[in-house]
């Protein structure tokens, strides 16, 4: 007997969706994000990828759930942790670094919602809750950087729908 699966990696082509349109992120011409990183670490962003160009955007996986829905449809939530950084010049007001990370944090959410991942849908899940195409949690600010970067956290999940059970 032969089974048909579809390898498609729904969740890494999302992550990918989602980097090309924060890198694509421009203001009058300047790129906003020089540097946009995808990662499944969660030590990485902080002790290797704050050595380039700033601002910086990281996007890392923090992992998958499937759930079944009716019809023989599955659907999916990708779990992402976006973080955005800027490097300050030495003497800036904290109260102003902040207020550009926040600036920035905007920008790429707008980004996001603007132009979503392509597989990326709303709908409702298990137990009659509704999933949005993209659902943000609460910012945070990242408090354990060393100057002169300092930086936001947002949680995002995104929701897709995959066609049957072997269509991950």
């Amino acid at each position: 007997m032969t089974t048909l699966i579809d390898a498609t990696n729904t969740p890494w082509e999302m992550l990918d969706d989602c980097q090309e349109t924060l890198a694509a992120v421009a203001i009058k011409g300047t790129a906003v994000f020089p540097q946009v990183v995808r990662t499944t670490a969660k030590w990485q962003p902080e002790e290797a990828q704050l050595l380039g160009l700033a601002p910086i955007a990281v996007l890392r996986q923090a992992g998958t759930r499937q759930y079944d829905l009716p019809d023989d449809v599955y659907g999916g939530l990708l779990s992402v942790n976006l973080s955005v950084y800027a490097r300050h010049e030495s003497g800036v007001d904290q109260h102003e670094a902040m207020k550009e990370n926040l600036r920035l944090l905007s920008v790429a959410k707008n980004a996001l919602e603007t132009d979503p991942p392509s597989d990326a849908v709303a709908m409702g899940g298990p137990d009659s809750e509704f999933h949005h195409a993209l659902e943000w949690g609460e910012a945070e600010p990242q408090e354990d950087l060393e100057p002169p970067w300092t930086g936001f956290a947002i949680p995002l999940e995104l929701s897709y729908r995959l066609a049957t059970s072997t269509s991950h």
